[in-house]
């Protein structure tokens, strides 16, 4: 499972949505219909309404194969509209995984982490720190429900990183204190970091 693409999509979300958010099952309708189509996750970011939907793809042809059925990827476009905030833009971005991610996002709470290195920094001074906080999952002291790490396809320069949490204020505490601190800060010395948390349900 590790090896198909990863397909994230997100938007800021329309008031219609945020007044009923069944509006966007047609969008499911067209995705589920598409060739090379996997679990699809879909759920609102915490700290503003941001859409998210993870579609998991066979390979990244199926979903360019999807994009360039007109007819159907029009009719899915003005179905996700619906759910967009006036004049917002749509961000895609697909990542390929070391490891199986889907535990973090049937975790209540996932965290969605790109880290790029700075300047002069190698990659592999970043993915130590990345494999570091992978080993989380196995430290008594730490309630991670799942995790994994790779690179965007957009930008291979560009880790990206997601963990499961029961709670947002989980994730805060665990990385404010003792080991794991340390270890975060580690990771911002050596990469820029941009973070959001979702959560996600199953489609």
């Amino acid at each position: 499972m590790a090896s198909k693409t990863y397909e994230f999509a997100s938007w800021p979300a329309s008031e219609a949505y945020l007044s009923n958010p069944s509006i966007i099952q047609p969008v499911f309708g067209y995705l589920k219909a598409s060739k090379g189509i996997n679990e699809i996750y879909q759920g609102l970011q915490t700290e503003q309404p941001n859409i998210y939907v993870i579609n998991t793809w066979d390979e990244l042809k199926d979903h360019q194969n999807l994009i360039e059925d007109k007819e159907n990827y029009s009719a899915l476009g003005v179905h996700t509209a619906r759910t967009r905030s006036e004049n917002s833009e749509e961000s895609i971005v697909h990542a390929i995984f070391l490891e199986d991610p889907r535990g973090a996002f049937g975790a209540p709470v996932t965290e969605i982490a790109h880290i790029t290195p700075k300047e002069g920094v190698a990659p592999g001074a970043v993915e130590e720190v990345l494999v570091a906080i992978l080993g989380w999952r196995s430290d008594p002291d730490v309630v991670v429900r799942g995790g994994a790490y790779g690179r965007l396809v957009e930008k291979p320069e560009t880790f990206v990183l997601v963990l499961g949490w029961d709670t947002v204020e989980d994730h805060i505490n665990t990385v404010t204190a003792g080991a794991p601190e340390q270890v975060v800060a580690k990771l911002k010395s050596v990469g820029l970091v941009e973070l959001v948390h979702v959560k996600f349900k199953s489609i």
